[in-house]
């Protein structure tokens, strides 16, 4: 299996999916550090009103899966790198607090 597994981001534009892609390599280098054996699945969703609305939402997923068990964090935001940054937040204290590091 892959190391990291993404779901939903070919909807992403390049300047998206550079930071999706940013994001989830520091996932993946952060959970590896503190996990042995990581496999990781991000699941992207992206929402908008109409086809003419230049918003988007993003909701994202994380699940991490290891040996020390699974881990998994998700939430949604209207920036894609602003929402990365709090799964990846959410995702290490999840973990830190399970194993008690």
């Amino acid at each position: 299996m892959e190391k990291i597994q993404f779901i939903g981001a070919n909807q992403l534009n390049d300047e998206e999916r550079g930071i999706f892609e940013r994001f989830s390599a520091e996932i993946y280098d952060k959970s590896s550090m503190m996990l042995s054996d990581v496999s990781i699945v991000i699941h992207l969703k992206e929402y908008k009103k109409s086809d003419t609305d230049k918003r988007k939402k993003y909701d994202v997923l994380v699940r991490v899966i290891s040996k020390e068990g699974k881990f998994e964090s998700s939430d949604y935001e209207w920036d894609i790198a602003k929402v990365m940054h709090k799964v990846s937040n959410a995702l290490e204290n999840e973990i830190k607090h399970k194993l008690r590091i």
